[in-house]
């Protein structure tokens, strides 16, 4: 039987999330943005490439997403080229998956909800903080050879 579209969404965010939680560490931007370069950071193609093919490995990003996370950071550069390397750089002030600088909830049970239209899904992730607020985080996902994949985050950053 065939799953329905919100409940295949539903499971590649919280499979990704389960996965990333467990990636977390390896997958940190401090490993493609260079601090050797003077007075600037600088972005590390190489390094950025790596971070990219990891985070492919988890079978639940589309290629479209990989291309938006390396348009985003060669921005960032852009912007660090101008910044002292000792502020906080531009666009990495928070997890760009969690889209905060703390982690709120458990993302890999959160509610989702989701709008499909064709190939395509607008989908929100709803978790409640420990004093019950209430947290949406939206993302984009694109169904690829009849699987959802995740295509675009939602944080909004400053940076695009």
């Amino acid at each position: 039987v065939a799953m329905d579209d919100s409940t295949a969404i539903a499971n590649t965010l919280h499979g990704f999330f389960t996965w990333y939680d467990a990636h977390v560490e390896k997958l940190g931007w401090t490993r493609f943005v260079d601090d050797s370069t003077g007075d600037h950071l600088t972005l590390n193609d190489a390094k950025l490439g790596e971070y990219l093919a990891d985070l492919k490995s988890s079978g639940l990003v589309s290629d479209e997403l990989l291309e938006h996370e390396r348009s985003y950071f060669k921005a960032c550069a852009r912007k660090w080229a101008t910044e002292d390397k000792d502020e906080v750089p531009s666009g990495l002030s928070m997890d760009r998956f969690h889209c905060a600088m703390d982690y709120i909830a458990p993302y890999p049970t959160g509610k989702v909800t989701s709008v499909v239209t064709a190939d395509r899904a607008e989908a929100k992730l709803t978790l409640t903080g420990e004093h019950g607020e209430v947290f949406d985080f939206k993302y984009e996902l694109k169904k690829e050879g009849g699987k959802w994949l995740l295509s675009r985050l939602g944080c909004e950053t400053g940076v695009e």
